[in-house]
This record gives structure tokens, C-alpha cells and sequence, in this order.
């Protein structure tokens, strides 16, 4: 039996038609991504399915009684109730079913009438029943797991959720939601206020979890992970794939091929008879004609196929002759009486590199960024770059759009030898088309403004880009066009993402912020989750030498042979060693290694060798010439 139905479906805004003639089923067991540009109407039909938006025409049928959670993208800033009480409010069902749990077992231990007890025996039995599928007696580690798994950090869970941020909000939010036992999920857009490692606890859960969910997200690996069925809303209409986003492309290709070449057919009939009714009406086969006439009428004329304008993204080419832009030796960063962010990280940048920037949610990802492209100074170290550098910077907080101005004017401002017709191509490729570039961008939504913010990044250009999330306003296809973008652009990007798709397909070197265990690493980044991921061995214990006998007097010692020929040579092998160290380092917090007094002294050789060869690679790039 099906949860809910939408038959002929429509609903309109103004002179707009959101969609128009949708046939959707959600059955028990289904997992739904839904799909679309921006503002193609994917919250109205959520708010359609769920029976909160009100359908024009058409009919929506629920189950009676059916239990629905619906994830709220808009949250109440002034809530005073603390982050734990919010999330425990999602186990008020598995509460309330354990205060009348023992309240049965209470009766019962006082109860000697046999009927009675064999009536409480049952009412016991389904109460258990109804426990268990609200979580049981595990209800509690839930509410801790879900927030911890979701990013929100164990020190504020007994604060206010009005001292949050908006994305915190959320994310208790959905930890409450996720406890609930409902039969229907309608999710929109979870993961935009989530990290890496959030996004992951969160599929894994999903995929776990029994019922049925619809969820709206722009992360294709999410997508990947979760759902079993695409419905895509394109032009007010609505397609249904079955598979997961990757399945979907193919099929999505092939629909829209079959559909062109079945309209290229039935034109071509149309026009051929249509030109015989002409010629041949007032000839010798009137009767022939005034039959196709009649044909030609009953002929249902199918529409041409068209795919919604997406966003093409375009960077600039991006060539340059300067080798090293930028060099980071030794840096660290820590707020006035907080703790470092990252303590002595090095980072050679070299012409083309493809730099992604990763980490825990607050881990100092930005603070990084900032930091290299100017905006900060580092507590400790220093940051070198090239004379002449050009740069440009795509910053989340979008401080440089004027909201007086309007959006031509915008992007003008941002390269004054843009003319007003380029400006307006420009925009026009970003979505903004007609009459919108003469808006003021002070009338722009947050995800409108993301889009704006990241074209004038792109107008200005530069040999070396630094973008800080960009693609959290980019829908889907969107998000794969910045990816072809950058794929061939050909300067330098260091970039701050957690879309996983993005970094698995594009990235070359990894820096993840994460205080004492921040590391830098030349690998893909599915290269890098596994190398995170398998135990580091420690180092044995060097075996106890032999005595040996009285040494000559050495002669002396010859001048010391340069090791490296080229500078970045050498300061790339420091900057290896020095992750090395911080890797070892790292190893003294491991709870196994502290009480093996054999693995431990073993370990502190290893760290000792390590940090003479990185004096002695230290004194020779001192000493270079």
C-alpha cells in the first residue's frame, strides 16, 4: 500500500507554474532523491506531499494516520531551551511509553487476580513493542550519538540553542527529527550545514534506518549513498528514475534523446503531410488530401524536449610564468586566549596545484584560507608570495556586494573594463537573466547572492584562487559545471569544500585543519581517507648496541656536501619530514602506546631521529646561497 499519492498535481505562484500534471507515489520502503535547478519547486512539492502546501488542481491521497517528519530549514532564533533538551524531544514517544512500561510492571507486582494479570501481561507486551520501535532503552546514547555524529559539539549541548549559529540550530533539529518514529522522512536539504564527517554519519544512518524518506540535497555522494530513486522536477514537470544520482545521468541523457528524436519524427510527418494537403487539395486528390487533413487533426502533437538553463560556469584562463606562488613556513594560528587552530603547517604551493582544504566544522578551515590569501597574519610563521601575484578570493560572507547596487553594476564594479553588455552575459551564465540584472542585489535570497559572490570572484580572476565554499548555493547541475570549470582551469585553486564529489574527482593535495593533527599530504583525497584511516605501525625498538672498542681519533670532519640542488626540492622534503613528525607526535594522545613502555621508547627514538634529520635539512636551507 502506498504512503502517499499526488494525481495530476499542479500548483501555480502568480502567472508561474511550479510544476503541472505530477503523478508521484511514495511507497513504504522508498528512498527518494528529488532533483532541480534552483527555484524549479522541489520545498512546494515537499510541502505538497506533506499536505502543508495547499495543490491548485489535482489530488493528494495520504494513509490514514500516516506518521510524517518534516526537517525545517527555517529555525527559531530565540529559543532558549538548550541543544540537548531540543534533541531529547524526539524521544518524548520512547519516554512516555517507559513511564507507562513501568507503571504496567508496577501493577503487576501487586496484582493477583488472573484475568487481570494476564490482561497486564498483554498491555506489557505491546507497550515493549512500541518501546523498541521508538528506540527502546537505548533512546538516550541515540540523542548523544546523533549529535555528536552530526557535528554539534559536546561542550555546547547544555547551552541555549539562541547562543548557536543557524547551522548548530539545525543540526539539533535534525538529530530531534531523526528519533522520531515516523514512517516518512521529508528531508530538505540536510546536508548544507554539515562537514564531511557529518554527511557520512548521516547516510550511513539513513541507509540503516527502516521507512520511507524523500530528501532534497545538492551533494552527489550523499545522493550516491542514500537513495534508490531520482525525481527530477525540469520545467514544471516531473521525471522518475529509478537508481541513485550516478544511474540517473545515463537515463537522464537517454530519456531526453529518445524524446528529441520521437519529436524530429512526428515534425517531420507533420510537415510532409501538411505540405501534401497543400498541394495536392485543389488538385486531382482532393480526397486524399481532406483525409490527411483529418488525420493531421487527431495527431496528439508531443512537445519539443528542452533541459532547463543551467549555469555554465566559466573561469579565466589563468596561465602565468610565476612556478611558486606561494610559500607558508611554519604557521600557527590561535585566537586571543584560545587554543592554536594548527601549529607549525607548511604548505608549497606550485603553479597548477589543486589544493582542497578540509576538516572538522569550526576546525579553522577559513581561518587557513584567510591566512594564505592575505586577509590575517599567522600567530607564528610566516607566508611568502611571489611579486606580482594576481589573486582572487571568494569569501562566504559576500562583504564586497553592495546591496544598493544593482547586479550589473555589481559585476562592472568588480572589472571596470567590463562593458554592460559583457556584464550581462556574464550574469546571464550564471542564471540571472532579462530584467533580474537590473535588481538590486539587496533583494537577493542567501543562495542568489552565494552565486553573484562567486561570479565576481571568477570576473576578477587571477593565477591563483582561493574559494571558500563555494558551491554551498550551487544546485546540482550547477556544481558540476563549477567542477568542469575547474577541471580546466589552468592556474592554481586552493579551495574550502564539503562537497565529497568535488574533492574526490578534482583534488591533487589535501590539507585538513584539525588542531594538533592538521597534516598536509600530496594525494587524491580517497587516497587520503585511507591513508587517515589505517594505523600508523610504531616503530620498533632499536636493538641495544654491542660495546665496541675505543674509536681512533676521527679526522676531521670534510665540509658538508649540499643534499639538494633546488630549493623547493629542499623545502619540500622539510615540509615531509615535518608532517612525519606531527604524525608521530600525534601518536604519544594513543591510550595503547602510553601504557607499552617498549612501543613508547621506541616511539621517542623515532621522534628523535626525526627531528636531527630536520635540523640538519633546516641548517642547510639557512645556509642556502
Amino acid at each position: 500500500m502506498s504512503l502517499i499519492t499526488l494525481e495530476r498535481a499542479e500548483k501555480h505562484f502568480g502567472a508561474r507554474t511550479l510544476f503541472a500534471d505530477v503523478n508521484l507515489t511514495v511507497h513504504p520502503d522508498d528512498r527518494i532523491g528529488l532533483i532541480g535547478i534552483n527555484g524549479s519547486g522541489k520545498t512546494t512539492l515537499i510541502g505538497a506531499l506533506c499536505g502543508d502546501v495547499q495543490i491548485d488542481t489535482g489530488e493528494r491521497r495520504a494513509r490514514r494516520g500516516l506518521r510524517i517528519a518534516v526537517l525545517e530549514q527555517l529555525v527559531d532564533g530565540d529559543d532558549a531551551r538548550t541543544a540537548w533538551s531540543v534533541a531529547a524531544e524526539g524521544a518524548s514517544a520512547a519516554r512516555a511509553v517507559e513511564a507507562e512500561l513501568r507503571e504496567i510492571e508496577s501493577s503487576m507486582a501487586t496484582e493477583t487476580e488472573p484475568t487481570a494479570l494476564t490482561d497486564l501481561a498483554t498491555r506489557h507486551a505491546d507497550a515493549t513493542a512500541r518501546f523498541e520501535r521508538h528506540g527502546g532503552p537505548g533512546y538516550e546514547r541515540f540523542i548523544e550519538s546523533a549529535l555528536s555524529g552530526l557535528g554539534v559539539p559536546r561542550e555546547r549541548w547544555h547551552e541555549p540553542l539562541a547562543s548557536m549559529s543557524s547551522g548548530q540550530r539545525v543540526r539539533v533539529r535534525l538529530a530531534r527529527l531523526l528519533q522520531r518514529d515516523a514512517e516518512l522522512l521529508l528531508l530538505d536539504e540536510p546536508t548544507n550545514h554539515l562537514d564531511i564527517d557529518a554527511i557520512e554519519w548521516l547516510a550511513d544512518h539513513l541507509r540503516k534506518r527502516p521507512g520511507a524518506l524523500l530528501v532534497v540535497s545538492h551533494d552527489r555522494y550523499f545522493l550516491d549513498r542514500v537513495v534508490t530513486r531520482i525525481v527530477e522536477i525540469d520545467q514544471g514537470r516531473v521525471h522518475t528514475f529509478a537508481g541513485n544520482y550516478s544511474a540517473y545521468l545515463p537515463q537522464r541523457a537517454h530519456r531526453i534523446e529518445t524524446a528529441q528524436r520521437a519529436w524530429e519524427r512526428q515534425d517531420e510527418m507533420i510537415r510532409k503531410n501538411e505540405d501534401f494537403v497543400r498541394r495536392s487539395g485543389h488538385g486531382n486528390k482532393p480526397g486524399v488530401a481532406q483525409s490527411r487533413k483529418k488525420m493531421l487533426e487527431k495527431v496528439v502533437r508531443l512537445e519539443r524536449p528542452t533541459v532547463a538553463p543551467t549555469v555554465r560556469v566559466r573561469l579565466p584562463d589563468g596561465t602565468g610564468t610565476i612556478r611558486e606562488p606561494l610559500v607558508a613556513r611554519g604557521v600557527s594560528f590561535a585566537h586571543p586566549g584560545g587554543a592554536p587552530l594548527f601549529e607549525g603547517l607548511s604548505l608549497h604551493v606550485r603553479r597548477g596545484d589543486r589544493i582542497a582544504i578540509v576538516g572538522p566544522n569550526g576546525s579553522g578551515k577559513t581561518t587557513f584560507l584567510r591566512l594564505l590569501a592575505g586577509g590575517i597574519a599567522p600567530t607564528a610563521g610566516e607566508v611568502w608570495r611571489a611579486p606580482k601575484l594576481v589573486t582572487a578570493t571568494f569569501d562566504q560572507d559576500l562583504a564586497e556586494i553592495d546591496s544598493t547596487a544593482t547586479l550589473v553594476e555589481t559585476v562592472m564594479r568588480v572589472d571596470p573594463a567590463v562593458t554592460e553588455n559583457e556584464a550581462r552575459g556574464h550574469l546571464g551564465s550564471f542564471g540571472f537573466s532579462g530584467d533580474d540584472v537590473f535588481r538590486s542585489t539587496g533583494t537577493l535570497s542567501g543562495g542568489e547572492r552565494g552565486r553573484l559572490g562567486l561570479l565576481c570572484t571568477l570576473v576578477r580572476g587571477g593565477e591563483l584562487l582561493f574559494l571558500d565554499e563555494p558551491t554551498n548555493h550551487l544546485d546540482i547541475f550547477t556544481r558540476e559545471s563549477l567542477l568542469e570549470a575547474l577541471d580546466a582551469f589552468a592556474g592554481t585553486v586552493v579551495i574550502v569544500t564539503h562537497d565529497r564529489h568535488l574533492l574526490s574527482a578534482w583534488a591533487r593535495r589535501i590539507v585538513r585543519i584539525d588542531g594538533a593533527r592538521s597534516v598536509v599530504r600530496e594525494s587524491t583525497y580517497d587516497e587520503f581517507v585511507e591513508w587517515a584511516a589505517t594505523p600508523v605501525a610504531v616503530p620498533a625498538a632499536p636493538a641495544r648496541p654491542k660495546p665496541a672498542a675505543q674509536p681512533k681519533p676521527a679526522p676531521a670532519a670534510p665540509k658538508k656536501k649540499r643534499r639538494f640542488w633546488k630549493l623547493e626540492d629542499l623545502e619540500a622534503a622539510i615540509i615531509e619530514r615535518e608532517e612525519e613528525h606531527a604524525r608521530l607526535q600525534a601518536q604519544f594522545a594513543d591510550p595503547a602506546v602510553a601504557r607499552d613502555g617498549e612501543r613508547t621508547k621506541a616511539l621517542k627514538a623515532a621522534v628523535q631521529a626525526l627531528e636531527e634529520e630536520l635540523a640538519s635539512l633546516q641548517e642547510e636551507w639557512e645556509g642556502w646561497a
